[in-house]
């Protein structure tokens, strides 16, 4: 039987950025979105990620001492100075403090975009390197970063999406979960909470707890969030960043206010894996007026089958984002253990399902296994690096849960 492995794992996502040479020396440092191992192709150069891997590559600094990790460091300075580059850029072109999406490969090109999470993960990952480092220019990216992110913040307490660079347009109201007013954004409460620790500065705080009230909104009786104020359907990836923002709150500010919801929400994931391959599908509860996101397409025939025949896909980063809720969260509410033996359950059976090969013969998750046809599983050959690190961390997690090393500072892994 072939199975996941955390060194292996390690090894790899760590090899992703000390192969980039990068073009005219601009992505030094990036990490890609996505590798698609059957036909050995990266996408695109991404600052979202790039900012994961440097919270990531930090707290595999903090943790894990293995000399064949020595070089987690000099990969975490390198993703810093990409982020501090594009912010640099940003600034040029733009002339915003923000950071856009990242850079095609192809043709170097600028993805001119810039989107409120994407760089709420950046401010994540720059944090988390300004406290390792104690590098004074990584407080200042981060306090330049958190200004700008303040500026999509809406009365309500939501985000708006993004900002298109090139249009200068900031409106971008949609059915999808990464449109306006999405329930993703209320894991930018981390990067807010974290800011202010480090700056001392209340408006970031006030900021999270308002995004965080407001999510609320969005939890339907069974403990679900819809992905936006729409409320057409839920996506168990933007479940767990809801959860991880709440949690994060509950670890941070030291309050009982959202353990309700946080309970609820953790039930819901729980009530949700499947006991045979012991994953979570992608989409649920959809209304007959929404559009999946899969069927992100302009096709609109495409659109209407999706709706009402929705593929049923295991998606590998909520299964592994699940665990780590799962464990974090019997750290915090102190139980016995309920969903953390879930956790365990999951990490046994789970990856051997998912696993596909690249060149190099590197075990890896594959990012969806599609089982809508009837005892076919289908595996996409692609390798999303965010459920690379979701389940990094994840091992990490368990490891550290069986030798009884698991605390409520470990929340700060919840990048």
């Amino acid at each position: 039987m072939m199975e996941l492995s955390l060194s292996e794992l390690q090894g790899w996502f760590l090899g992703l950025s000390n192969k980039n040479t990068g073009a005219n020396g601009n992505v030094i440092g990036a990490f890609p979105a996505s590798v698609d191992v059957k036909n050995n192709t990266t996408s695109f150069w991404y600052s979202e990620i790039t900012g994961y891997a440097l919270s990531l590559l930090v707290n595999i600094s903090k943790q894990d001492k293995n000399s064949a990790l020595s070089d987690c460091k000099n990969t975490a300075d390198k993703a810093f100075e990409f982020l501090n580059y594009v912010a640099t850029q940003s600034k040029k072109i733009d002339d915003i403090d923000s950071i856009f999406q990242g850079y095609s490969i192809e043709e170097n090109r600028k993805m001119r975009e810039y989107y409120s999470f994407d760089v709420s993960m950046c401010i994540q990952g720059v944090i988390d390197y300004y406290n390792l480092t104690g590098k004074r220019e990584s407080l200042e990216l981060a306090e330049k970063l958190g200004n700008w992110l303040l500026t999509q913040q809406t009365t309500a307490g939501g985000f708006l999406s993004r900002y298109d660079g090139i249009n200068k347009n900031n409106i971008h109201e949609d059915h999808y979960f990464w449109s306006d007013n999405g329930a993703l954004h209320a894991k930018n409460a981390i990067a807010l909470f974290k800011l202010s620790s480090a700056t001392g500065d209340k408006k970031f705080y006030n900021a999270a707890l308002k995004v965080l009230k407001w999510v609320i909104s969005l939890q339907d009786r069974d403990g679900s969030f819809w992905v936006n104020n729409k409320k057409e359907y839920v996506y168990s990836h933007v479940q767990c960043y809801v959860l991880e923002g709440l949690l994060y709150a509950k670890y941070f500010t030291n309050s009982a206010e959202f353990d309700s919801a946080i309970t609820k929400g953790a039930g819901w994931l729980l009530k949700n894996i499947d006991l045979k391959y012991m994953g979570i599908l992608g989409v649920h509860k959809f209304s007959n007026s929404s559009i999946l996101p899969e069927g992100a397409s302009s096709n609109i025939f495409y659109r209407i089958v999706r709706r009402y025949l929705p593929r049923k896909e295991f998606a590998s980063d909520a299964t592994f984002q699940t665990c780590r809720i799962f464990f974090l969260y019997d750290v915090l509410f102190k139980t016995k253990n309920e969903f953390s033996n879930v956790a365990k359950n999951i990490l046994e059976i789970f990856p051997n399902k998912c696993i596909v090969t690249d060149a190099e013969k590197n075990k890896l998750p594959s990012s969806r296994i599609d089982i809508s046809i009837p005892f076919i599983k289908k595996k996409s050959s692609i390798v999303s690096v965010w459920s690379v690190m979701f389940a990094i961390q994840a091992y990490m997690l368990r490891d550290k849960f069986a030798n009884k090393d698991l605390n409520v500072k470990d929340m700060d892994s919840l990048f």
